[in-house]
Order: structure tokens, then sequence, then C-alpha cells
């Protein structure tokens, strides 16, 4: 099996944050109508991706991103990864983004409606980042540090293993065809 699958991964990543783009400018134009709209599209945002992460991986073993990378999750053992293995892949990052997700939720809900309103949309996201509370910097710093975490470990093990991996008892391979095997 071929492991040499950082740079691939990486740009897997990018296509599918690439996939929500359109998503994302939806949702831009409906906060724009209401901080009511805003507070939904928060809610179903995140689960929409989350929601594609753990289903895509439980049911195909890879993301769109990894598809057209030509990469595959499986188990350690290189057998097909369940639905267990595809939530312990996300699990870390869900539990940092759920509590960053309530607290702009909370902000946005505290908010008053006429500040809400009389600001453009990078305003509005600097606002709800201005009026977080305090712990919220500190869980970024965590996230940050954690994704920081994981492309050492991925860069220093001959599988190219992350953590998330190691917690899942997964491993990414290559589904292209070595120039050895052939």
């Amino acid at each position: 099996m071929n492991y040499d699958t950082f740079w691939q991964r990486v740009f897997a990543a990018i296509i599918d944050h690439l996939v929500f783009l359109a998503l994302a400018l939806f949702c831009i134009w409906l906060e724009a109508q209401s901080n009511k709209f805003a507070f939904f599209q928060i809610i179903a945002t995140g689960l929409a991706y989350w929601a594609y992460q753990i289903y895509c991986h439980g049911k195909y073993g890879k993301t769109i991103g990894k598809h057209l990378m030509d990469l595959r999750v499986v188990r350690s053992d290189g057998e097909r990864i369940g639905w267990t293995q595809a939530v312990l892949r996300n699990a870390v990052n869900l539990a940092l983004s759920t509590p960053l997700t309530l607290a702009s939720l909370f902000t946005l809900y505290t908010s008053a409606d006429s500040n809400y309103y009389s600001m453009i949309w990078w305003k509005r996201t600097q606002f709800i980042q201005k009026h977080n509370p305090d712990w919220v910097s500190w869980l970024e710093w965590t996230a940050l540090a954690w994704g920081i975490c994981e492309i050492i470990v991925t860069l220093s093990n001959k599988r190219r293993r992350a953590i998330h991996d190691f917690i899942a008892g997964t491993v990414v391979i290559s589904t292209l065809m070595n120039t050895d095997e052939a």
C-alpha cells in the first residue's frame, strides 16, 4: 500500500472546502437578510460540514476531495472503515468546533438587531469574534495547536497517520497503482 499521501491529503482538504464555497457564499447573502437567518446558517453550515465528513468517510471511505486525489481511508489492517471509525476520525475537531459555534450563536443571539443590520458581512464576522466570550480565544489557540500537532505527527511516521487516524485506527492510502506493483 502507498502511504505517501501528505500532499494529496492537503489538496483533498482544499477541494473539500471548495465544495462548501457555494454554500458559504449563499450563507453570506442569507445572513445579511436577518440575524435569525444568520443564526440558522451557522447551525446548518456546521451540521452540513460534519454530516459530509462523517457520511462520506463512513459510506465510501473518502470525501469528494479524497476521491479526486485518489485517496481512501481504510482501517489499519487495510479493511474498509465503518461508521465508528468515521465518527472517531472527526471526534476531536467536532469537540473543538462545537463550543466555538455555540459561542458565536450566543453572541449573535445577544446582539442588538440595530448593530447587526448596520454592518456589512465581514464587519458582522468581526463583531461576533470581538464579542465572543473570553474563553473562545483559548479554544481557538487549542484548535490551532491541534492542527499543527496533526501535521507534525503525519509527517513523522512511515504510514503518514495523523493523530485522528491513530484515534480511529485508520490510515489514508493512495488508490493509484504503484509502478512497482504493476
